[in-house]
């Protein structure tokens, strides 16, 4: 079949009309004149239509992932006239459908006509035997629609360019332009403008889809016309319908706003694990999420720490790295004036590496497992912001304001954190190794499960921070603020801490091994049950401290205060004293300082240099000259040989030989009940003093531990369904071997 034949269901203007058949030729001129000049007005439509879709695509291949990020004005070209970025996307796919549907009908209109020509020319050709050669074909207007539809005899080659022109100019690149404009917005993570983008695609498809039905059957109803269609064209409506209903797909499906629902419900479909941490390894190592997974491959690629730009086809976060986003690099710094304004924005994912952002506002802003490696972020705006998996390493957040912001999860190792306000900040199981916190604010900030090895923290405000569990060794904390701070559980080994206050903190379980208290405030703080080996508590303050059940073995508590302090239980095995103020003439019940050791400070100049340089690193001269005036006394070495004899030495004396004749069965056996009481009755939330004492009976005991291990596995033990089984399983294990070391053990 030529150009100019068609399928039986294609004339039914000349079925329905024979009066056409037998028109004079006059009128054959006058139809063929209104087709030409309807043809001009709809080519002009089509020009316009199409150099608008050229427009709008060049608009928006030139907004970026910064203009997204700025919310930065469009510039339009040609008419160099700037709209509002989000006004922009929302819109111009409005004004594209629109001019489609507006198009569209002028087809609809010329088909018509052009049809019914196209009847009246066959008719004749037929009588002649001679289709597609009447002489009025050639005066037929170039436009390729009406050729494609009326034109004489050509090629099927040259056929099939001019119906492809219709096909791909209002069919494909107005659903490829209405993609772009979803693609390109979506890092934006705007739900409205994406709805609205969805929206557009399919109403634009349903015109499409009436429309070019009665293009081809204008005299026909809608279902005729739709399988007419199928019936004589099934190739191309497959195809037109495939590759709209693959873009719907594409639109609804894949290209979906990170953690919404669509995203969500995709994930039945099949998912595919996508790296949390774009450009940082030890955020991928950190952890991986989740994604449809094509929505994986074609949208979350990694980013290239050379180009700046993911390597899947697309990207539905927002990456912006290596990036100055702030002109003026001082005014934010000195006046504390506004540089960017993110407040609330979405942002998540998105990747800042080494970008500068000094200055922003991203008040109550959504940064959930955004990447900002390196960041210039001083005196920025964080107030409220959702951080959950952030990743900060070494990032600049001197003076931030980081107030109640969630930062569960988030990496900021290394990062510069001085002087930042983080009051109230949620930071459970974040990790800040090596971070850099000289006077930073973390009042009242939740901080359970925190990693802060060897962070510097001197001068820190922690009061009332929560710590439980947190893993702070060797971290730098001298003369920092730990007033009523709760550390159950935390470790603390190795921790520099001289000159620092924790009165009534919550330590039980602490882990203090080689912690360095010289001069420390420890009034009436909760030690029950921690270890305190090796620990240096020199001149340190421990008024009315609770230390049942602790460990402090090997303990320098030199020039130490210690009125009132409760050492019921405890272990002071080869602990020096010296100068030390016991807590009252009385010996307690049950105490071990059987091999306490009586001997002054080091005279070894070494040692004093290291101990003066870390006096020095007291960030505030009040507490740092408190410091030094505790230390003092033990210092002058002609002057500690005084001690000797004076009362509270005969009281150390005393205890000593007291725990040296109470130290069989009896003993352990009280020491052991004592214990077991104490571990029972914990009623902090995780019973840290109960796996305290545990762990403790589990290496080296002085007590009993077959008989510890039956108190604690009684039916009147309240502590006991919150210890770990393992625990529990190496702590009979000990009291096993105890048995059959000792068979008479029920005895004691």
């Amino acid at each position: 079949m030529n150009a100019a034949q068609t399928a039986p269901g294609d004339q039914p203007a000349a079925q329905s009309n024979p009066n056409l058949l037998n028109a004079e030729p006059s009128k054959h001129r006058e139809l063929l004149q209104a087709v030409n000049e309807s043809a001009l007005a709809v080519r002009n439509g089509w020009v316009t239509f199409v150099a608008m879709m050229a427009f709008f695509f060049v608009a928006v291949a030139g907004v970026t992932h910064k203009d997204l990020l700025l919310d930065s004005p469009v510039p339009l070209p040609i008419v160099q006239v700037k709209i509002e970025l989000t006004r922009f996307f929302q819109f111009a796919p409005l004004i594209l459908v629109l001019t489609h549907f507006s198009v569209l009908l002028q087809y609809a209109m010329m088909a018509r006509k052009t049809r019914a020509l196209h009847a009246i020319l066959l008719a004749e050709e037929k009588n002649l035997g001679l289709v597609g050669t009447h002489p009025l074909r050639l005066e037929l207007s170039s436009y390729f629609f009406v050729q494609a539809m009326a034109g004489p005899t050509r090629s099927i080659l040259l056929g099939g360019f001019l119906r492809s022109m219709s096909w791909l100019t209002l069919g494909l690149f107005p659903l490829a332009l209405l993609l772009y404009f979803q693609t390109t917005y979506l890092p934006f993570h705007d739900p409205i403008v994406t709805w609205a983008h969805r929206a557009y695609l399919v109403a634009d498809f349903f015109i499409l889809l009436s429309i070019g039905i009665f293009t081809r059957y204008p005299e026909r109803g809608f279902w005729f016309g739709l399988l007419s269609n199928i019936r004589y064209h099934f190739f191309n409506v497959l195809l037109t319908l495939g590759v709209w209903l693959a873009a719907i797909f594409f639109s609804f499906g894949v290209a979906t706003l990170p953690d919404g629902l669509l995203d969500k419900a995709m994930k039945q479909a099949g998912t595919m694990r996508v790296p949390q941490g774009l450009s940082d390894q030890r955020w991928r190592d950190h952890g991986e999420r989740s994604a449809f997974w094509l929505t994986a491959i074609l949208f979350e690629g990694r980013v290239d720490k050379i180009k700046g730009k993911v390597t899947s086809w697309f990207s539905r976060n927002l990456v912006v790295t290596d990036q100055d986003l702030v002109k003026d690099k001082d005014f934010a710094l000195e006046s504390g004036e506004v540089s960017l304004h993110l407040r609330g924005r979405d942002l998540r994912h998105a990747s800042f590496d080494r970008s500068d952002l000094h200055g922003a506002d991203l008040t109550g802003a959504n940064l959930q497992n955004a990447s900002l490696v390196s960041a210039n972020l001083v005196r920025i705006k964080l107030e409220s912001a959702s951080m959950q998996g952030a990743v900060l390493r070494k990032s600049r957040l001197q003076w931030a304001d980081m107030r109640q912001a969630a930062l569960q999860n988030a990496i900021l190792d290394e990062a510069q954190l001085q002087n930042a306000d983080l009051r109230r900040a949620r930071m459970q199981n974040a990790s800040l190794a090596k971070a850099q916190m000289q006077g930073t604010n973390l009042r009242r900030a939740i901080m359970r499960k925190a990693k802060l090895q060897e962070a510097q923290l001197q001068g820190a405000d922690l009061r009332n921070t929560q710590l439980q569990m947190a893993i702070l060794s060797q971290a730098q904390l001298q003369g920092a603020d730990l007033r009523r701070v709760r550390m159950q559980g935390a470790i603390l080994s190795k921790a520099q801490m001289q000159g620092a206050v924790f009165n009534d903190a919550q330590m039980q379980g602490a882990y203090l091994l080689d912690a360095q208290l010289q001069g420390a405030f420890l009034l009436r703080a909760q030690l029950q049950g921690a270890v305190l080996r090796n620990a240096q508590l020199q001149g340190a303050v421990l008024f009315q401290t609770q230390l049942q059940g602790a460990i402090l073995r090997n303990t320098q508590l030199q020039g130490a205060k210690m009125t009132g302090a409760n050492l019921q239980g405890a272990v002071l095995n080869k602990a020096v004293i010296w100068q030390t103020q016991p807590p009252d003439s009385k010996a307690p019940r049950l105490i071990d300082t059987g091999d306490i050791l009586f001997k002054p400070y080091t005279q070894n100049i070494e040692a004093k240099n290291r101990l003066n340089a870390a006096l020095n690193k007291i960030p505030y001269s009040q507490r740092q000259s408190m410091a030094r005036d505790r230390l003092a006394p033990i210092l002058n070495y002609d002057r500690t040989q005084s001690w000797l004899g004076t009362p509270d030495h005969l009281v150390w004396q005393k205890w000593q030989s007291e725990t040296r004749l109470n130290s069989g069965a009896k003993f352990r056996a009280a020491l052991s009940d004592e214990l077991a009481q104490m571990a029972c009755d914990d009623m902090t939330p995780d019973a840290w003093l109960a796996e305290a004492i545990v762990d403790r009976a589990s290496m080296r005991f002085n007590g009993n531990t077959a008989r510890l291990f039956e108190r604690m596995i009684g039916a009147d033990c309240g502590a006991l369904h919150k210890l770990a089984q393992s625990l529990l399983d190496r702590l009979k294990s000990k009291a096993d071997r105890y048995k059959k070391l000792f068979p008479a053990w029920n005895a004691e």
